[in-house]
């Protein structure tokens, strides 16, 4: 195939068209790349403890901390398993729909019990929660004790859509 003045003129401008969609991606993905994880500030729940923030949100992911079975005035629940799985449950919705996700778009969650005889019952509530459809990844790890005596904590992954 020989060079014509077209030829060179298309080939031009394919070039020029693929290098500014090459330096649009690389600026896009840069801006995303390089942005600063965001530490929630909230009142919506307790108080954290620790020196940690209730959840960070990061580009369009929202990571939630442990979550323990605290009241919003920072009071512990200490009741039946079923009802701090529910406090818990509440708390993540919570925090979740702060950081601009909820319980749909939750990616994986990893749920803490004292004993392995308990994920029945957690499983109950949980999946009151949840519903038939929405079943993000989830890990049950069974430990030996929690803070303050407690039965359960939950941290999670959120896509912020």
């Amino acid at each position: 195939m020989s060079l014509t003045t077209t030829n060179l003129t298309s080939l031009a401008a394919t070039s020029a068209a693929t290098l500014l969609g090459a330096y649009a991606l690389h600026k896009m993905f840069k801006n995303t790349l390089t942005s600063s994880p965001k530490y929630m500030v909230t009142d919506v729940v307790a108080k954290p403890g620790g020196h940690y923030s209730p959840a960070v949100r990061h580009e369009n992911s929202l990571y939630v901390s442990g979550i323990l079975p605290f009241y919003a005035d920072g009071t512990f629940c200490q009741g039946s398993l079923e009802e701090q799985v529910k406090v818990v449950l509440d708390n993540l919705k919570l925090i979740l729909e702060e950081g601009g996700s909820n319980l749909a778009n939750l990616v994986s969650v990893r749920v803490y019990v004292t004993d392995v005889e308990h994920w029945p019952r957690m499983n109950k509530v949980y999946k009151e929660y949840f519903g038939e459809d929405c079943k993000p990844a989830r890990a049950v790890v069974p430990v030996g004790a929690l803070h303050h005596g407690f039965l359960i904590e939950v941290e999670a992954v959120g896509a912020i859509i």
